[in-house]
């Protein structure tokens, strides 16, 4: 349970169990989740625990419902409950005013999962001894049925058809053969044909992510950006489609800004990056859980590290120290996630680019003690070529030629399934920047061709390169010193 939800179950179970059993054991569990039984009856006199532990469940899930009443499909579910209540107790009219409110909301936020118990609930309203009127408004109510239902199958098919594309391009990656390609063509001209046939706002929003998740991995950016126009148009018309999910509203924020990231349109990324930071503040804090919280902050953090290391624009770095440490406090000192781990590299390669060596030398150490897993071998050789570069610019030019002697023999000696273009060009990197230390003579149109190959090859879609050379920039570093 997240501190808010805490405060509002204390504030809900006292309200009904003040000093109660139940009260006591949450209490307890809640300072000492290790506490053993025995323990646990001893210090809170409680003679039956095993029923105590099962209200005490009940009550926390009681205690929830109420909290997340705010749930667009939860409000739904509640409006029935009450209509199932007031029409069990013979008060019809007052059902019916209920069951009137249920097919406001649900129509107005596209909410049609109970619309199926809704219409069975109608028909037993339909009471009246005219026989043309009776007749009418069971033929409304099975169109009504009718036009609901396919509007959630409309709804769930485009949630489906977006989480196939979705899996089906991570698992293609950038793979560039001729049939992928034809592939990838054919789900776009797919998801353009539903998206011009769906009926639902959510439909039409899921569709359209489905699109520009197509164009990107297309290389069809310009498009994208069209796409995201008309995904955040709808998010301004239509304010409530960001809250269910919330999730999905962040992930299309983190989207825009790392297409923004990629083709340098530095100041929609600022402004996509506020409204990241503002949207999660406002809409994500309050309704994901603290799991979900934890991850989206590291996603965000990566997002303002990133930024500033780019641009130099220090405008979303304040704190930056404090709340890093306190996310990798949070997911302890075992294998961070994979956006906390960029957000610390990146951290540490702005701090390289301001020459602040002190800094970046706390945040290398620090993050070689996070003890990282093979599955992060590329970003650890990334942190190892960032701790070259800072030795390079403390002008310890030994320790920089050793460090990257045992960077470019760890390269090389990579098993075969892991060999590659990239092996030669940071292999390259690694011997001439220690060859063309301050006072060696330099041969500029060579060091300039070399330099070309470096950018020509970090340029190319080889993931493991990209993500070694991602923290600092290379070619702007080399061209600055040697040129």
């Amino acid at each position: 349970m997240t501190p808010p939800e805490k405060r509002y179950f204390k504030l809900f179970a006292n309200a009904f169990h003040q000093d109660s059993d139940l009260t006591r054991l949450y209490a307890m569990l809640d300072t000492d989740k290790e506490i053993e039984d025995g323990a646990i009856t001893k210090k809170t006199g409680i003679k039956n625990l095993p029923v105590s532990r099962s209200n005490l469940r009940k009550l926390i899930l009681k205690a929830m419902r109420s909290y997340n009443e705010t749930s667009q499909q939860l409000q739904l579910r509640n409006i029935i409950t009450d209509m199932e209540w007031l029409e069990g107790k013979g008060l019809t009219d007052e059902a019916l005013k209920e069951m009137r409110r249920a097919h406001k909301f649900g129509v107005e936020h596209e909410v049609y999962g109970d619309f199926a118990n809704l219409m069975l609930m109608q028909r037993r309203s339909l009471d009246t001894k005219d026989p043309d009127q009776f007749t009418q408004e069971y033929e409304k109510l099975i169109a009504d049925t009718e036009k609901y239902a396919s509007l959630a199958a409309d709804y769930a098919t485009s949630m489906l058809f977006n989480s196939y594309v979705v899996k089906y391009t991570n698992i293609v990656g950038s793979y560039e053969a001729a049939n992928v390609l034809h592939r990838k063509q054919q789900l776009l001209i797919k998801a353009q044909e539903r998206l011009s046939k769906t009926k639902t706002i959510r439909g039409r929003l899921l569709l359209l992510i489905t699109v520009q998740g197509i164009l990107s991995a297309m290389g069809r950016y310009e498009e994208c950006f069209k796409t995201f126009k008309q995904i955040f148009a709808i998010y301004d018309e239509t304010p409530y489609v960001k809250e269910n999910p919330i999730m999905l509203y962040m992930l299309i924020l983190n989207s825009y800004c790392n297409l923004c990231d990629f083709t340098a349109r530095h100041a929609e990324h600022e402004k996509g990056l506020e409204s990241f930071i503002t949207g999660f503040e406002e809409l994500g804090i309050p309704r994901l859980d603290k799991a979900a919280q934890l991850k989206m902050r590291g996603v965000i953090l990566f997002q303002r590290t990133s930024f500033a290391r780019r641009t130099g624009n220090t405008r979303f770095l304040n704190g930056i120290d404090d709340e890093l440490m306190d996310v990798v406090n949070h997911q302890g000192m075992g294998n961070l996630p994979e956006a906390v781990n960029s957000a610390i590299l990146h951290y540490i390669g702005y701090n390289l680019q301001t020459l602040n060596l002190v800094a970046a030398g706390e945040w290398l150490t620090r993050f070689y003690n996070f003890k990282h897993s093979k599955l992060s071998r590329s970003m650890y050789l990334a942190a190892r070529l960032l701790e070259v570069i800072m030795f390079y610019e403390q002008k310890d030019f030994d320790i920089a030629d050793t460090k990257a002697i045992n960077l470019y023999k760890t390269i090389m000696e990579f098993p075969d399934e892991m060999q590659g273009e990239h092996q030669k060009v940071i292999g390259v990197f690694l011997r001439r920047l220690c060859q063309w230390q301050p006072g060696n003579k330099t041969h500029k149109t060579e060091m300039q061709k070399w330099i070309d190959d470096v950018a020509e090859h970090t340029g190319k879609r080889d993931a493991f390169l990209k993500e070694v050379f991602a923290f600092f920039d290379i070619t702007g570093w080399l061209k600055k010193k040697f040129l």
